[in-house]
């Protein structure tokens, strides 16, 4: 099918860039001389003759948002998952600026084009000292004047470029030259992007990549590294209404987008809620499966309340729910560093068989993890859904911590005082209602058949102690719930001798 997601066992990144091309590479059908052998241009012959086409939110996005013909025309729409749909829209429509970006399309620029590349240089030099020294964050009133007028300066240095290097009618189809006009076709779209930001309601923010070192693992972000200028919509609300709700039939379904028994929380960030939006109808159809009889939610009060990185306690409670349950244990946490080192620190604890996200692909990993009933599985959001694996290889899901957006993410900051300026109160519209839907998510890995038992544990007491708990608990599986530790124990041991 040409989709590395089915290859058992997986390739790496390098050889993976040795036999396939990005987008901005693709020379198009009409040009490429490989069209009729191409897996994408075949998927879409397929899809143009179908009555049915199973997609992604990625290609509906890109579909509805970006006016690009990857899709069939379509009458109805069933988006599964739709909970995911704001986040993934909104990713689609994000861009991200560097420094490093406009010398590599410079570069190529001039190598594949053969063009003078001189103003593209000068303009990333003056963008370069504009940004130099600017701390990571929010900015709420968009680029300065100076940094303004050096994103200027570069949208008509791109322009230029383009212009430059369209090269002769009659050529013949080049993937580098493509390559190198996309490039800077990118560079130009987010200059006039960022430049009638505030306008056009748009959050902009810098950000330096995160550091990475073998030995030590993922680190914060040096001060001293290139500054990154990303910029995202406020809002999707009207593309969502222009793009997706506009002249079709939508069915959305989720396991999670009611809150209790409300879907306004859901449907207020798709569009669904305000003047001009669309009409609709929510439906909770219910669940084939008796959750207090399943399952346990235990939340563990007496840990510490969670800080950066997991406690000893934390630590501890988790060495010791594995050990109850004989391994078959989901352990999900907030962040990519937080599982590698739990991995880490349990390996040598538990004589058990602990896989970790990035190991090897994600198909493997769960493959191993449902075949091999006593194996562990850490990991990250990726992990938080969809992962389905009924039957006694799952029988205990860890959640680390309650998953809020962290406290220093500009596009929910700014959605939150966004909400409070409007008088509503942004820290429950926005970061709860975000970790309410992905902490039910997780829970939800726990059940996936009528057979299943099993328990989800919370190292977080906030679940138990705070006043938005109930909230967040609302929006859970209805499992038995407990914060004694010896009735979860015990469950999970019963669990496993029954297993054994």
């Amino acid at each position: 099918t040409g989709d590395r997601d089915e290859l058992l066992p997986g390739v790496t990144d390098r050889a993976w860039r040795q036999v396939s091309v990005t987008s901005m590479e693709c020379l198009g059908a009409q040009k490429c001389p490989m069209a009729e052998e191409c897996f994408s241009e075949l998927a879409r012959h397929d899809a143009a003759e179908a009555d049915v086409v199973v997609t992604n939110h990625a290609m509906l996005a890109v579909s509805a948002f970006e006016g690009l013909a990857v899709l069939p025309e379509y009458d109805v729409v069933v988006v599964d998952e739709a909970h995911e749909l704001q986040d993934r829209v909104t990713g689609a429509v994000s861009g991200q600026l560097s420094v490093a970006m406009v010398h590599a399309a410079a570069s190529g620029a001039r190598k594949h084009t053969a063009i003078t590349v001189d103003a593209l240089n000068a303009a990333a030099a003056n963008l370069e000292l504009a940004l130099a020294g600017m701390p990571n964050g929010l900015l709420p009133n968009g680029l300065n004047d100076e940094q303004l007028d050096c994103v200027d300066q570069l949208r008509e240095a791109c322009r230029a470029a383009l212009s430059d290097s369209k090269g002769e009618g009659g050529q013949t189809a080049d993937g580098g030259r493509q390559l190198a006009r996309s490039r800077l076709m990118l560079i130009l779209e987010l200059c006039e992007r960022l430049i009638v930001a505030k306008e056009n309601r748009e959050v902009v923010w810098f950000s330096r990549a995160s550091t990475f070192d073998p030995q030590q693992g993922y680190g914060q972000p040096d001060d001293t590294a290139p500054v990154l200028i990303n910029i995202a919509p406020l809002s999707v609300a009207g593309k969502l209404r222009e793009g997706l709700f506009a002249g079709h039939t939508v069915v959305l379904t989720s396991a999670t987008l009611a809150i209790g028994s409300a879907f306004e929380p859901a449907a207020g960030g798709l569009g669904l809620v305000g003047e001009g939006a669309p009409s609709w109808t929510g439906i909770d159809v219910g669940s084939p499966f008796d959750y207090p009889k399943q399952g346990i939610l235990y939340v563990a009060g007496h840990l510490p309340k969670p800080g950066r990185g997991a406690s000893p306690e934390a630590l501890d409670e988790l060495e010791a729910l594995i050990r109850a349950s004989g391994g078959g244990a989901l352990c999900l946490f907030s962040s990519r560093r937080a599982a590698e080192e739990a991995a880490e620190a349990m390996r040598p604890r538990l004589g058990l068989s602990i896989l970790c996200q990035g190991d090897s692909t994600m198909t493997a990993l769960v493959k191993q993890f449902a075949d091999e009933p006593d194996t562990c599985l850490f990991g990250t959001m990726s992990l938080w859904q969809g992962v389905d694996v009924p039957g006694g290889s799952c029988r205990l899901v860890v959640i680390d911590r309650i998953p809020f957006p962290r406290p220093d993410d500009p596009l929910m900051t700014a959605r939150s005082r966004a909400v409070a300026q409007a008088g509503g109160n942004g820290f429950m519209a926005v970061s709860a209602t975000h970790a309410a839907i992905r902490l039910a998510q997780g829970a939800g890995r726990l059940i996936r058949s009528t057979g299943d038992k099993g328990v989800v544990a919370v190292l977080d007491s906030r679940l138990a102690t705070e006043r938005y708990a109930g909230f967040l608990r609302a929006a859970l599986p209805p499992f038995w719930p407990t914060t004694d530790r010896k009735t979860a124990f015990a469950a999970l041991e019963r669990l496993a001798k029954d297993g054994s």
